[in-house]
């Protein structure tokens, strides 16, 4: 299999596709890691921690915790190897739907959600983080953002890897 390049530009910024993941080349020249992929229940090594969506739901309730709605749910977990602390937080992912929508994450009142706080080496943390899906579908991608912005990992969320419960 051979690798595949596309530029596209934007500016004085060009980004090169491989294949499904992306690197950007910047004004100074640096070139940005790929974005790391997998699906759900595989686990994405991204500079000494361990990050893993092992489960997804979609919870269709008249009422949830504190909301209404339909959500989808995931069970995440973070393991470090790393000698720096990592900082963590349900606030660092977004999920992007198959129909474009870009989701925040929502708090449903779940006494197992995934909190903030900070990993040390060794140190393992879990939690459940929740989007409202309104009308837009559970398939997409779902991302978690380190603090600078970049992208540590990319999970692809499909139909065959949604469980639905009530």
């Amino acid at each position: 299999m051979g690798w595949r390049r596309v530029a596209v530009g934007v500016g004085s910024a060009a980004c090169v596709v491989v294949s499904v993941v992306a690197g950007c080349t910047v004004d100074d020249g640096t070139v940005e890691e790929p974005v790391r992929s997998a699906a759900v229940g595989e686990a994405i090594e991204s500079g000494g921690v361990s990050i893993v969506v092992q489960d997804a739901r979609v919870v269709d309730s008249v009422s949830y915790g504190l909301r209404r709605g339909r959500f989808l749910v995931l069970m995440v977990s973070l393991q470090s190897q790393r000698e720096a602390p990592f900082e963590y937080g349900p606030l660092d992912w977004r999920m992007y739907a198959d129909d474009g929508a870009s989701l925040e994450p929502v708090v449903l009142g779940e006494d197992d959600r995934l909190s903030f706080g900070t990993l040390e080496n060794g140190h393992a943390a879990s939690g459940r983080i929740a989007f409202d899906l309104g009308e837009h579908p559970a398939r997409g991608r779902v991302e978690l953002h380190a603090v600078d912005g970049t992208v540590e990992g990319s999970w692809r969320i499909t139909e065959a890897e949604v469980t639905t419960a009530t």
